[in-house]
């Protein structure tokens, strides 16, 4: 009897651990951006990852300087500031919105992430023919060409300068190291028109780096983007993106259509970001 108690007890024991397990392994939702400048007269989209079925609220906490539609696209009125707010199950998700004047001279992004190697491009909107200067603080960790192209050396965080006459622009550059293990293969792709792609993912690595693929509209209409419980996830205008994270090791599925739902023919085509098993 007491062998038998004893063995109950590990049982709990065993069982309450992998409980703790699984909770830590949940994704927790996550704004897909935390800061964000929109000129005037212009939108932009706004989405919450990991949000799995729940259900996302938007607030703009001005709306005379910026409205939010319900689906996370924000629309740029007059300059000034503004919180947006994302609410799912009760946890408050923010992005501090500035909204410049029409015409003023800015930077394609204000904050951006790379890994060790890879590089991207800045550009400034609303330059006219002014000639813009670039330069980097720390050249050790990331160095920008005369053009804007920024490449990452090492990791480490700086900031990229853009002087446009005497107005200063500024981007945060935060590089990262990324073991080789967690990294997709870029030939996984597939496109579909009104129709789901089911990605099959890999391991997390290290507890850190989860399984994402990349959704783009590479149709010419807007479409919507749902997931395996066609529950609404995003909409996407012709040419938009987003990175989503997935399960590790298991089976996501992703379902688009037009925004008319089955009426308008909607494309997407769904590529890896990391550790990503296949895509089909």
């Amino acid at each position: 009897m007491k062998r038998v108690r004893n063995l109950f007890a590990l049982v709990l024991v065993c069982g309450m651990l992998l409980g703790l397990c699984v909770a830590a392994e949940a994704a927790t939702p996550k704004i897909s951006a935390e800061k964000m400048t929109v000129m005037a007269g212009k939108t932009a989209q706004l989405s919450v990852e990991d949000a799995g079925s729940k259900k996302v609220t938007w607030k703009s906490s001005n709306e005379k300087v910026a409205e939010i539609s319900d689906k996370g696209e924000i629309t740029a009125k007059k300059a000034g500031k503004a919180k947006i707010t994302a609410k799912v199950s009760g946890k408050k998700l923010t992005c501090n919105l500035t909204v410049v004047k029409k015409n003023t001279p800015m930077l394609s992004a204000t904050e951006i992430t790379l890994e060790t190697g890879k590089s991207t491009k800045l550009s400034v909107m609303n330059a006219g023919k002014k000639t813009v200067k670039w330069s980097s603080n720390k050249k050790s960790v990331v160095t920008v060409s005369s053009k804007g192209k920024v490449k990452a050396k090492k990791a480490g965080s700086a900031k990229i300068t853009a002087k446009v006459g005497s107005k200063k622009l500024t981007c945060k550059v935060t590089v990262e190291d990324e073991p080789e293990e967690a990294v997709a293969q870029a030939a996984y792709a597939r496109t579909v028109t009104n129709g789901t792609i089911r990605v099959s993912a890999g391991s997390r690595f290290l507890g850190i780096f989860s399984p994402q693929v990349r959704v783009t509209n590479t149709g010419s209409r807007p479409i919507d983007v749902y997931n395996q419980y066609r529950n609404l996830v995003i909409n996407l205008k012709s040419g938009r993106s987003f990175v989503t994270n997935c399960a590790p090791n298991s089976t996501t599925y992703l379902w688009c259509c037009g925004t008319w739902y089955m009426g308008g023919n909607g494309t997407m085509t769904v590529s890896a970001v990391r550790r990503i098993n296949s895509i089909w």
